[in-house]
């Protein structure tokens, strides 16, 4: 039992450092009553140093023990989950904003309708039955399993009416490639013979198996049909230009002109020329190519074997003032490293440069370059990255909830006219059979009285 006097001694010691909670008085009592026994505070020194140092001590071995009591219970901070959440947000949109970016610079020519170009005076034959097929030209040279491919892609384009291969081998056509496609139906495949040279891809056709546009193309390009549809679509609309799909352009140099390829159309966002390894053309620049063009030009080609593409854009863009037209594809190039006008070693062959020299050479001939550039880029209206609307709010435009189903008309409907039924048809009508007779409905409304009247009279 404890002693007053120790009680008292106690509690005043405690209100000099300080009044316990309950909690405290709990931990230092052990038993809960809130009572300190004299016996367990005997050795402690009346100025209360050991017994706060006690106090102190005992409430972090609860606070480590992990009691109820002790333990504070921690609340989810929604603050910082809700801002967490916020720049995840801005990271994902500043991702797509990159992205987006990107694909506009990449499709940064312009895209203006490609309808209306023919402001010149140049007349080509069939323009007013150009129709919807097209002839193939396919340029092909010592790779028989190659050819044998092309020919069976384009013979699946429902769009394909002739195809032609220009065959500049001493050796004859194999037999296989004769039984596995001369006896085509549709469509209807040739082997047209010619002597080694470029400029054989160029040769007219016959009449009666060609048609006014002709797809030239080399035997290691692939074209989807879709894409060649698209591009006839294209050259349909400008008969006269140069319609394919590898852009190339011409830039003022130094010493003269330089020839570049796709980085400088995209960098500068002009273009001259059209490879025609790729392209649509009119049959009749077959003919000019042939027969007008200057026979210099024809023997540069052949001395060089190569540039016989820039001759036939230099010749086109001379007779009809007009640019090439590039539309936007998805081609397989199989052959890039070994075209046909090209060497195996890109970089030995200084390609480049005997462009570039091909360009002052044709300019020297015809006396000026009569190149002209073009900004324009056809591409297909289903193209996710290559259309995009003008406008933000073209993607929010209303007639995604729109619910017209086509029913609608601001027209108000016509009256019925009345059909006057002559006496004398009647009976010319029933001798070949009953006359079919409409009965007149008559309204009623404020014309009735001038009815009546018209009838007294």
């Amino acid at each position: 039992m404890a002693s007053k006097g120790g009680l008292g001694h106690h509690v005043r010691n405690r209100s000099i450092d300080r009044f316990p909670s309950a909690l405290d008085l709990e931990s230092i009592d052990g038993d809960g009553d809130g009572i300190v026994n004299d016996d367990a505070n005997s050795n402690t020194s009346p100025g209360g140093s050991d017994r706060g140092r006690s106090y102190s001590n005992a409430k972090d071995e609860k606070e480590k023990s992990g009691s109820p009591h002790s333990r504070s219970k921690k609340e989810p901070d929604t603050t910082t989950r809700s801002t967490r959440r916020y720049y995840y947000y801005l990271y994902f949109i500043g991702c797509f904003v990159i992205i987006f970016c990107m694909f506009a610079i990449m499709n940064s020519i312009n895209r203006v309708p490609f309808s209306g170009l023919e402001s010149n005076s140049l007349t080509l034959s069939g323009d007013e039955s150009i129709g919807e097929k097209f002839t193939v030209v396919l340029n092909t040279f010592k790779r028989h399993d190659m050819l044998a491919d092309a020919l069976a892609h384009y013979s699946e384009c429902p769009q394909v009416k002739f195809i032609h291969v220009v065959w500049c081998e001493e050796e004859a056509v194999p037999h296989y490639l004769l039984n596995r496609f001369s006896h085509n139906l549709y469509p209807k495949i040739y082997f047209d013979r010619h002597k080694d040279s470029l400029n054989a891809r160029f040769e007219p056709l016959p009449a009666h198996t060609t048609t006014s546009g002709v797809l030239a193309v080399d035997d290691d390009m692939r074209v989807s049909c879709g894409d060649l549809a698209l591009a006839h679509e294209a050259w349909v609309s400008s008969p006269r230009a140069i319609v394919g799909f590898m852009p190339r352009t011409h830039l003022r140099g130094e010493g003269g002109w330089v020839y570049r390829c796709w980085w400088s159309v995209w960098w500068t966002g002009k273009y001259s020329i059209i490879l025609t390894k790729a392209a649509f053309l009119h049959h009749d620049y077959f003919g000019m190519y042939t027969n007008s063009m200057p026979q210099q030009v024809r023997d540069y080609v052949d001395h060089n074997r190569n540039c016989e593409d820039i001759a036939m854009q230099f010749l086109v863009s001379n007779a009809s003032s007009l640019a090439p037209i590039y539309v936007k594809g998805s081609l397989e190039d199989l052959g890039i490293l070994g075209g046909i006008s090209t060497s195996q070693n890109i970089a030995k062959a200084a390609h480049i440069s005997a462009r570039s020299a091909c360009l002052n050479d044709l300019t020297k001939i015809y006396g000026r370059n009569p190149l002209k550039y073009s900004h324009r880029l056809v591409d297909s209206a289903n193209s996710f990255f290559g259309n995009t609307p003008s406008t933000l709010f073209e993607y929010i435009s209303s007639d995604l909830w729109s619910r017209d189903k086509g029913d609608q008309s601001f027209l108000k409907a016509a009256p019925q006219t009345p059909q006057v039924v002559n006496s004398n048809s009647i009976n010319n009508n029933n001798r070949n059979g009953p006359a079919l007779v409409i009965a007149r409905t008559e309204t009623v409304g404020h014309n009735d009285k001038e009815k009546d009247s018209s009838v007294g009279n």
